[in-house]
């Protein structure tokens, strides 16, 4: 049986710091120590493990950080390990994280995501009811762990309302209805030979879009960086014209073998 549970030693927190390593193959260099976890958390910060029997399988943390004139908790990372995977354990650990913050006295999270990453989407639109109208290019700067060497490091800030309908009801163990529609257009899709096509008209006047991102970008850095590269650049200057002119990405869609972002023009973000 999984159990979930805040840590607050450093013995604890040495646990975290071998997570890091397993989930993103990532050096010392790009991990957060053990020092630096025990200071967020004496600082007013959390850190949740998922913790199978003695094994550590999951984790996330988050710090104090504030947007405009509101505090909030700001989650820095997530993560299961491989093999635990698939079993719902990402989810618990952020409504954990989301108990904790309610009963702390905030009223919202934010992390950041990486826009190709379609697990990353399903998780957090889908799973978890969040939304964004920010994108950040470049926001890391370089990075060499094995999901981001060779990028920019671009990420939607996800802002995660705990109390927003949307948020309840998946708190609550339901799940959310597609935002989803044949008649909308795309922005972004991909053709025939997976090359990203854009369609930017001078002004957006529809009350949805869709925008396209490739099913594994993975493979693509694998086998064609330029191409990867072309993708996140076209992912890039369509979400920041559609977050210009006010739409807010609300959900990810899943089929056929492809998976397209929705954005909306007329939506209540708090």
């Amino acid at each position: 049986m999984i159990i979930y549970r805040e840590l607050h030693s450093p013995e604890e927190f040495e646990h975290l710091v071998d997570l890091q390593a397993h989930v993103w193959a990532t050096t010392d260099r790009n991990s957060t120590p053990h020092n630096m976890l025990m200071a967020i958390s004496h600082g007013g910060g959390v850190s949740i493990a998922a913790i199978d029997g003695d094994r550590y399988v999951g984790f996330n943390f988050a710090f104090i950080a504030r947007r405009g004139d509101e505090y909030i908790l700001w989650s820095h990372m997530t993560g299961v390990l491989a093999d635990y995977q698939g079993q719902g354990i990402g989810k618990a650990l952020k409504l954990t994280q989301r108990d904790w913050a309610l009963a702390h006295g905030y009223q919202r999270i934010n992390w950041t995501t990486d826009p190709l990453q379609r697990g990353n989407a399903r998780f957090n639109l889908r799973l978890l009811g969040g939304m964004t109208n920010a994108y950040h290019a470049n926001h890391y700067g370089p990075m060499n762990d094995s999901i981001n060497a060779g990028m920019e490091t671009d990420r939607f800030e996800i802002t995660w309302p705990l109390n927003h309908p949307r948020v309840v009801q998946v708190a609550a163990g339901d799940v959310l209805q597609p935002v989803t529609s044949d008649d909308w257009p795309f922005l972004l899709e991909a053709n025939a030979a997976g090359l990203p096509v854009e369609t930017q008209p001078s002004g957006l006047d529809a009350a949805y879009y869709f925008i396209e991102i490739p099913r594994n970008i993975a493979a693509i850095k694998l086998s064609d960086i330029n191409l990867a590269k072309r993708w996140q650049l076209a992912v890039r200057t369509t979400f920041t014209n559609c977050f210009r002119q006010g739409y807010h990405l609300v959900d990810f869609v899943d089929r056929d073998n492809r998976g397209w972002y929705v954005v909306a023009r007329n939506f209540a973000a708090s």
